[in-house]
């Protein structure tokens, strides 16, 4: 089933502020269409400190998560 509030963003092996950026553009524009959002990123590279995206969220109302697998 298509799930409109969700998106995945491919990186093409970038530079992982820039894909993590368009991710988080995608969140928001989805969140503000259908209420929430979420984004997946893939083929992507270090993205640096987490809590800048999610603050993106914040500022703007909602609750904002930020994840990655990286160790």
């Amino acid at each position: 089933p298509r799930m409109p509030f969700a998106a995945a963003v491919h990186g093409g092996d970038g530079m992982g502020p820039i894909v993590a950026q368009r991710a988080m553009d995608e969140v928001l524009k989805r969140a503000d269409s259908f209420g929430m959002g979420v984004a997946t990123a893939r083929r992507s590279n270090h993205f640096g400190t987490a809590a800048y995206y999610a603050l993106q969220a914040a500022e703007r109302g909602c609750v904002g998560m930020c994840l990655s697998p990286a160790s």
